[in-house]
């Protein structure tokens, strides 16, 4: 299976329908519901980054979980981490968090969110396909 990042890269550019076709389409998932969740998702794995980032530079930062609040896309989210496999690959959601999975290495999540931070395609404005 495609990495997590490159496959939601190929679906932000319209380079293929794989996030739509494997994710939405499949488990009925809105559209407008997944861009949303994955978004933020991913907003939360950016600031992960920096904070490793900021750590390293010898900054008083701490990692922090992304809260699950009671939004509907927050319950779409809840729902494709524990749902799908290539999400409960590098989250895990604790009652009302979510954060890395424990089976992840430090390596493999700093490398994770490396790879977010600086190969993510981001469309803000394409946000309702």
């Amino acid at each position: 299976m495609k990495d997590l990042v490159e496959m939601y890269n190929d679906y932000r550019t319209k380079q293929t329908k794989t996030i739509e076709e494997a994710y939405c389409l499949k488990n009925k998932y809105s559209v407008e519901e997944f861009n949303i969740s994955v978004i933020k998702l991913f907003d939360w794995v950016r600031l992960e980054y920096k904070r490793d980032v900021w750590i390293a530079s010898g900054k008083s930062v701490k990692h922090k979980n992304l809260k699950i609040m009671k939004y509907s896309w927050c319950e779409t989210l809840r729902k494709i981490v524990s749902e799908e496999p290539s999400f409960s690959r590098y989250f895990t959601i604790n009652e009302d968090e979510i954060s890395f999975s424990d089976s992840l290495t430090d390596s493999d999540r700093l490398e994770f969110c490396r790879k977010a931070v600086e190969e993510m395609v981001i469309v803000r404005q394409d946000l309702y396909v």
